[in-house]
């Protein structure tokens, strides 16, 4: 599996942050630590993690992307909980 970027759309393969398998989320951020990649989803749920290139291939398939979320800025996780609860993500959560 290729890294995830922002915007791509993605289903739970496995349950996962209160999620049941199927459950869909969205790429919002592309991280590096050390020298290890990974990217960042919130879920339907409003649940977020990152998921390393393992994880990634372990826990998701990406079903699409979306154009409009690929240039949303991730800048803390006050301001994506406010997104969230403010219906940001429910576009794509429809």
């Amino acid at each position: 599996m290729r890294l995830l970027i922002v915007g791509d759309i993605v289903k739970l393969k496995i349950a996962c942050l209160g999620n049941e398998e199927g459950s869909e989320g969205v790429v919002i951020e592309n991280y590096t630590i050390g020298d290890k990649s990974g990217a960042q989803i919130i879920f339907e749920n409003g649940e977020y993690d990152g998921f390393s290139l393992d994880d990634q291939e372990k826990f998701l398939e990406r079903i699409g992307h979306s154009k409009e979320f690929s240039e949303y800025r991730f800048t803390n996780v006050w301001k994506l909980s406010d997104d969230f609860a403010n219906g940001r993500f429910d576009e794509i959560f429809e």
